[in-house]
């Protein structure tokens, strides 16, 4: 498989195997096409915030909180769709946006600010 440009990952080994044991053609565009689809099904997002007790939740779902998440450089991992990011703490402005799913990693940052 010499002169393949895409990365060697997990994905690409994967559907190397699907291939060898069904018998699918192994064309590069066949594989491309296939990666591109499973991964424009998903999203990975990074998240950094302060201050370190807000709360973050995802389409209301709470996901941790801000040190834990900026700490451990936590990415969190979303289907498709559009997703709303809320992140709030008391005494503070709350934070909130929505993301689409793109197939790419995305990064947000949040720096809420304090009620007057």
């Amino acid at each position: 498989m010499t002169g393949w440009r895409y990365p060697c990952s997990l994905i690409n080994i994967l559907l190397i195997a699907f291939c060898q044991v069904t018998g699918c053609s192994s064309s590069r565009e066949e594989f491309r096409q296939i990666r591109i689809h499973a991964v424009e099904n998903k999203m990975d997002l990074a998240i950094d915030c302060s201050p370190e007790h807000a709360e973050v939740s995802v389409d209301g779902v709470f996901q941790g909180s801000c040190g834990l998440l900026s700490a451990k450089k936590t990415v969190l991992h979303l289907e498709a769709g559009t997703h709303t990011i809320l992140i709030r703490a008391s005494g503070y402005r709350e934070f909130r946006s929505m993301v689409s799913a793109n197939g790419m990693r995305q990064s947000l940052t949040a720096h809420l600010d304090p009620r007057p």
